[in-house]
């Protein structure tokens, strides 16, 4: 909604008033700002809690999410950012991939609203809950206000989303990031920033760090494609001046502190159109994502890397289509991109034993999502022998686990129950974060299993139990389903 000078201080008084909660959008005028508003609020009510927010385009909108949650997490002693939890289930212990499949935008928003919940139930009987957000661009806030406001317009009571637009550029003239662990986890915007940054005056740097793996990792998984899609596009462009020369400043630049992440240009060209590929992918842009996997390829054949790192890099191309086309539902698909990146590696099967575990995995999970159980079967227990032969000697328990749900999709449960069984002894109760996640899923297939077996032992401490590992990673809905299974 459009509003002026005149009755934008009407309207945020009424609201505050008046309303449980809302949400209301000042376009550009010489005196609408974020402080008048902000003055307003305060004026009209002095008991909100306020958080003001830079929403820039630049940052993605998960990104400014997670910095709201962020700050609530800071006003408050006692609730912890769920979207944040539960984002970084999908990470591995290393951070240096993704387990399983990329969660949707939809849940992204889910998660964050939780958050807004917790928060706002929290607060005194009379104080309101207020986000002021500061926009760069009046198409990216009509944008982000249709995206704040679900179908059945969930917000929390007492919640009110108050945002401006006018004309600011983003300029950040410092970059942000320091090489440190989830520095980007607790600055989340500031990685936006920082490759804007980059882009504009540092070419051979926004190279190295577009191409970071845990950049490249949370780009995806913070589902950033457009910011990718930007600045990989952008150095590509600056490939031509990518070279040792401008590696040997960049490593003696005390203003940057970054690991040299490519041994050549060659290497660096093909992790920017990997990423591009997976990210114009996820956008419906195949043409582009065909290019992209293509100039990868010849990009990574002319690389001064070991031929088992080719083979390695060339496999990851399909591991990156599978992904996609998993997420897509285009099972056949991903089978095929899946296979493709197979008959890479057998021709290494000997020092490639972990990456072929991991693609009978993936192949076993979309057999199962297909409904060909048989097959998704020999090759979930192909990946479990694979482990047992790689270096780690290490077996995945989301292996067994998996295995287990597709003895539940045959009507096998006494066989399921072992493997769920097997789950939860193999993992203790003070486990890190994302073993407690598969722990908690095992307890409930225990509980489900046993009551369809008609088992008479009493099954709600280990229901306490599930649902204690649930809350401690955000998974609010695996809380729901299993209140329901116990409530049968």
């Amino acid at each position: 909604m459009k509003h002026n000078k005149h009755n934008t201080e009407k309207i945020i008084h009424q609201d505050l008033n008046n309303l449980q909660s809302g949400i209301r959008l000042f376009h550009a005028t010489q005196d609408s700002q974020i402080n008048d508003i902000t003055k307003s609020i305060i004026k009209h009510s002095p008991t909100s809690i306020l958080l003001k927010l830079q929403a820039f385009k630049e940052y993605g909108k998960t990104a400014i999410l997670l910095e709201a949650e962020r700050q609530l997490a800071s006003l408050s002693t006692e609730i912890t950012p769920t979207l944040t939890k539960w984002l970084k289930v999908h990470v591995n212990q290393s951070g240096t991939e993704i387990l399983g499949n990329i969660p949707s935008a939809t849940e992204y928003l889910s998660y964050f609203i939780n958050t807004l919940h917790d928060f706002c139930a929290q607060t005194g009987k009379d104080q309101k809950t207020v986000l002021c957000l500061e926009f760069n661009s009046k198409s990216f806030a009509d944008e982000f206000i249709n995206y704040l406001t679900p179908p059945n317009n969930n917000l929390p009571n007492k919640l009110f989303i108050f945002a401006t637009t006018d004309n600011t550029n983003l300029s950040n003239n410092t970059l942000h990031y320091k090489s440190e662990l989830n520095y980007y986890w607790k600055n989340p915007s500031h990685l936006g920033s920082d490759l804007n940054f980059l882009s504009r005056k540092h070419p051979s740097s926004l190279i190295e760090h577009f191409t970071n793996n845990e950049i490249s990792l949370l780009l995806r998984l913070w589902g950033l494609s457009d910011i990718a899609i930007l600045f990989g596009e952008k150095s590509t462009q600056f490939l031509s001046q990518y070279s040792n020369q401008d590696l040997v400043v960049l490593l003696d630049n005390e203003e940057f502190i970054f690991t040299i992440n490519n041994t050549d240009r060659f290497e660096a060209e093909y992790k920017i159109y990997r990423e591009l590929a997976f990210h114009y992918a996820i956008v419906n842009d195949l043409k582009k994502a065909n290019y992209c996997k293509d100039k990868a390829l010849s990009a990574i054949s002319k690389s001064n890397v070991s031929n088992i790192t080719r083979t390695k890099c060339a496999g990851l191309i399909w591991a990156d289509r599978a992904q996609v086309e998993k997420n897509k539902l285009k099972l056949s698909d991903a089978i095929k991109s899946l296979k493709t990146q197979k008959s890479f590696y057998e021709s290494h099967k000997d020092q490639l034993a972990d990456e072929l575990s991991i693609i009978s995995f993936n192949l076993g999970t979309c057999y199962r999502a297909n409904g060909e159980y048989k097959k998704a079967l020999v090759e979930l227990n192909r990946s479990l022998e694979l482990e047992k032969k790689s270096i780690k000697n290490n077996v995945n328990l989301s292996t067994i686990l998996e295995i287990g749900r597709v003895h539940v999709d045959l009507g096998d449960f006494k066989s399921a129950l072992a493997y769920f069984e097997k789950v939860d002894n193999s993992i203790p109760e003070n486990a890190k974060t994302g073993l407690l996640y598969t722990k908690g899923i095992a307890l409930a297939y225990i509980i489900y299993l046993n009551k369809e077996i008609g088992s008479t032992e009493t099954l709600f401490p280990l229901a306490e139990k599930a649902i204690r590992f649930f809350s401690a990673v955000g998974a609010i809905e695996d809380i729901k389903k299993l209140q329901v299974i116990i409530n049968y």
